[in-house]
C-alpha cells in the first residue's frame, strides 16, 4: 500500500473519487485515458503524485468522473472565478437519450439546453470542420449552449435531430434539413471548449 499521507489533498481526493468511480462505471485506465485525453503513463503519474495536479487537470478529471471539482481539490475554486457548473441533458452521440452530466465549463449565457459534444462530431456539408478540436490525438471537452431556433432565428449553426436518427447533426443554419425530416431543432448559441 502506498503511503500517501503528505501527499496534496487533492491527489488524496483523486485517488479516492478515481477508484469509486472506476468501480461504480467500470472502466479502465485506458478507456479513461482516450477519454480524458492523456496516456495511461499520464493517468498513474497524476494518481501517484508524480506530477502536479493543476486546475485544469482536475476538471477534465471530474469532467471524466462527473463528479463536482471541489469533490477532488476544494481549493479549485480559487482558480476558477468565471467558471459554473453546467448541466448537459443530452450529448450529440445519441440525441434521443436524456443524460444529467456536469461538466465544468465558463461562465456564458444561460441557455436552455446544454448538450456534450462528442469528438466524432462535424458540421454537416463542410469536410473537415469540426466544433470539437482535437489537441496533440485527443479530442477536447466540449459543449454546446443550446436555445430554441425561434430565440435566435440569426445563428449560424443549428443541431438537428432527425426523425431516423438517433446521433446529433450540426448544420450551417441557411443549409438544415426540411422541417419534415426533423424531430428535434435548435440554435447554437456558443460552443464551450474545457480544456
Amino acid at each position: 500500500m502506498i503511503d500517501t499521507g503528505d501527499w496534496p489533498v487533492a491527489v488524496k481526493n483523486l485517488r479516492k473519487v478515481y477508484a469509486r468511480r472506476k468501480a461504480e462505471l467500470r472502466f479502465t485506465q485506458a478507456e479513461a485515458a482516450a477519454k480524458i485525453g492523456f496516456t495511461q503513463g499520464a493517468i498513474s503519474q497524476y494518481l501517484n503524485n508524480i506530477t502536479k495536479l493543476g486546475p485544469q487537470t482536475t476538471i477534465r478529471f471530474a469532467n471524466f468522473l462527473n463528479v463536482d471539482p471541489k469533490e477532488i481539490d476544494p481549493s479549485i475554486v480559487d482558480y476558477l472565478p468565471d467558471m459554473k457548473t453546467v448541466t448537459c441533458s443530452r450529448t450529440s452521440y445519441d440525441g434521443s437519450k436524456i443524460i444529467d452530466k456536469k461538466l465544468l465549463g465558463q461562465r456564458k449565457v444561460s441557455s436552455t439546453l446544454n448538450m456534450e459534444l462528442s469528438g466524432d462530431i462535424s458540421i454537416e456539408g463542410l469536410i473537415g470542420v469540426a466544433p470539437v478540436r482535437k489537441i496533440n490525438g485527443f479530442f477536447e471537452q466540449a459543449y454546446a449552449q443550446l436555445v430554441p431556433l425561434e430565440s435566435n432565428p440569426q445563428c449560424k449553426l443549428v443541431v438537428v435531430q432527425l426523425k431516423t436518427e438517433t446521433p446529433i447533426r450540426i448544420y450551417l443554419a441557411e443549409e438544415k434539413p426540411s422541417p419534415e425530416d426533423i424531430k428535434h431543432i435548435w440554435a447554437i448559441h456558443a460552443i464551450v471548449y474545457l480544456t
